[in-house]
């Protein structure tokens, strides 16, 4: 309970220095809503820092990722995975935007993540939609959604997964998140939901609830 304390008082600082960017990390690096990928990737010759805490049933996870694009369609990024309990680990991740979106149909996009966390190892590939609604004449009657499917493999058995989330412009500087995974083993099974705050065009932070566990984090593109 001390490190959720401790997580908590470090991210209020700061989300109190207070607009949208687009495509922020999500807890293990891809760009996309807090746990699940999307079809949008980092502008291109931008990259991201993100930090992000995860209470993980009281086996608290720090996770520290880059991720950056070097072309129009791709993205890639590489990040550490600290846990409280065994060995830190790593994680590289890439996604390919092979259909752009367009006012008729959503973007589309490919990926992989790979990652080694105390001897377990685990290798997902996912394809995922993603589709922009205008909802209203205002910038706050906006949404998104977005669906995929993943394959996982590697330590744990391979497994088939969908996965879906909405995020919802509420007002000119927050969006609120709603997502679904539908493994009941992984460590993202279930539903995740929060807010995102855009402090200023470079910082942005965010907290929510993946699976009952609480979730902080901040990102910042250069």
């Amino acid at each position: 309970m001390r490190r959720v304390f401790l997580a908590v008082c470090a991210f209020a600082v700061f989300f109190i220095l207070v607009v949208p960017a687009a495509a922020e990390p999500t807890i293990f690096g891809p760009t996309g809503l807090i746990v699940n990928p999307t079809a949008d990737i980092t502008p291109l010759e931008h990259a991201w820092i993100a930090l992000n805490f995860l209470d993980n049933n009281d086996n608290s996870i720090w996770t520290l990722n880059v991720t950056g694009s070097i072309s129009e369609h791709l993205e890639l990024g590489v990040g550490t995975i600290r846990p409280d309990k065994g060995d830190s680990g790593f994680s590289f991740f890439g996604k390919w935007l092979f259909m752009p979106e367009t006012e008729t149909f959503p973007g589309a996009a490919g990926g992989v993540t790979i990652s080694d966390v105390s001897s377990e190892n685990s290798t997902m590939w996912y394809i995922v939609a993603s589709k922009f609604f205008e909802l209203g004449q205002r910038a706050t009657q906006n949404a998104s959604l977005h669906g995929g499917i993943s394959y996982a493999t590697g330590s744990a058995n391979d497994d088939f997964e969908v996965f879906g989330g909405i995020d919802l412009e509420f007002s000119e500087n927050m969006i609120a998140i709603a997502e679904f995974n539908s493994g009941d083993r992984t460590l993202f099974g279930g539903f995740t939901y929060g807010l995102r705050y855009y402090i200023g065009p470079q910082f942005t932070g965010q907290a929510g609830f993946v699976d009952g566990d609480l979730h902080i984090g901040g990102s910042f593109i250069f």
